[in-house]
């Protein structure tokens, strides 16, 4: 039985079509009444999305934060160890400073003690040359 041009009563259930050929089966009889239960169930699917964006929105927020903390952490740690190896690097170059004055200081002396060695060779020479001659004049 047809009512109203494209609503059909079947087993005390309405058909409200849309212009795409789909329909809704309802128990609601009339469309206002169909249009108002509609637009209140959008309502509520709308509010249900909303609130399980704002969820979702919320999880993400709360693993940044997570992140953030861990990443904080990870941080603090690597400025902790950049400070260990600063001082290790400022302590290495005053060891490597004195090190080369300790270098300086023994080529100096090498130096002193090979003028001192060249001078004692002289001397010996000298003193055999002075020799060799006591030994011709006897």
């Amino acid at each position: 039985e047809k009512k109203e041009g494209h609503k059909v009563d079947f087993v005390g259930l309405q058909r409200y079509p849309d212009s795409d050929g789909f329909a809704i089966w309802t128990c609601i009889d009339n469309s206002a009444g169909f249009k108002d239960v509609i637009s209140k169930r959008s309502a509520e699917r709308l509010k249900e999305e909303r609130n399980h964006w704002v969820d979702v929105q919320e999880r993400e927020i709360d693993a940044l934060v997570e992140n953030i903390g861990v990443d904080t952490e990870k941080m603090a740690v690597i400025e902790k160890t950049l400070g260990q190896t600063v001082t290790e690097l400022a302590t290495s170059n005053s060891n490597a400073n004195a090190l080369q004055s300790q270098i300086a200081a023994m080529e100096k002396t090498l130096e002193e003690k090979e003028q001192v060695i060249e001078e004692t060779k002289a001397e010996l020479e000298r003193k055999k040359n002075q020799a060799k001659c006591a030994c011709a004049i006897m």
